[in-house]
């Protein structure tokens, strides 16, 4: 704790945390903004959320693509997503605000 991380060291944390060990995304999220792996910006948690999104939306789009038969519930795994990183970013914007 108390080391700035680094965009290599926070994307490395992310796949061992989230794709390794299974901890949900909100969790890992909580864990960075409490600097439980060391300090980070905001900017660098803007950017994570950013690309983490796209790659589930265009993990979504290949699942489309596989199985055209899931299309209807494409509509409501969109809805989850935006309502799911809407959130992300409103409780990392309320920590910069509340702690910078």
């Amino acid at each position: 704790m108390g080391e700035h991380l680094d965009t290599q060291q926070l994307w490395e944390l992310y796949a061992d945390k989230v794709y390794m060990e299974g901890l949900s995304l909100e969790t890992f999220v909580d864990q960075l903004l409490t600097q439980q792996y060391g300090t980070i910006e905001k900017s660098q948690m803007d950017a994570l959320l950013d690309d983490v999104e796209k790659d589930i939306r265009a993990n979504i789009e290949l699942k489309l693509d596989e199985r055209p038969e899931w299309a209807g519930d494409a509509e409501e795994r969109s809805d989850e997503v935006t309502h799911r990183f809407e959130a992300l970013r409103q409780k990392v914007s309320r920590y910069f605000e509340e702690n910078t």
